[in-house]
């Protein structure tokens, strides 16, 4: 009787061990989402919202699809830091400035393959626990990703 009361006590021990681990966890990632959530709106990649206002498109470490509201600021240390940056060679492209919702079929097609570019590049250099900003230029074709931390956005 003895040895099953042992037994039962490593179990309790063991399931409090894991309890504990697995709330520490989610606590750590929902406080996470809860602070990202002060600087941006997650939205459904198949209805992606843009606005007047500069606009960068990211994800976070949970792979989710964050779109985040610059301010003038922020653009412009964005600008400023990958214009001196020698990892980015291509010339500073403004954000997108666009005052609808994407429905048309197209446009479906175009932010679809905006996200797969830009999580390809999270997935290349992204440090853990890192977001990116994307910046994409219609007029160019061209799109530049941005390490987020660089520029305030936290």
């Amino acid at each position: 009787m003895k040895r099953w009361m042992k037994v039962l006590c490593v179990l309790t021990v063991l399931v409090c061990l894991v309890w504990g681990a697995v709330s520490y966890f989610h606590y750590n990632t929902v406080r996470t989402l809860l602070n990202r959530a002060e600087l941006a709106d997650y939205t459904n990649s198949r209805e992606l919202w843009y606005s007047r206002n500069l606009m960068g498109l990211g994800y976070t470490d949970n792979y989710e699809i964050l779109l985040m509201r610059l301010s003038d600021t922020q653009s412009a240390a964005m600008a400023q830091q990958a214009q001196a940056d020698s990892r980015w060679t291509q010339e500073v492209y403004p954000f997108e400035k666009v005052e609808k919702k994407l429905t048309v079929r197209e446009d479906l097609e175009h932010a679809k393959q905006f996200e797969n570019i830009c999580f390809s590049a999270w997935r290349e250099i992204a440090r853990e626990d890192e977001r990116l900003i994307c910046a994409y230029s219609e007029e160019d074709g061209v799109m530049l990703v941005y390490r987020a931390f660089d520029f305030g956005v936290r």
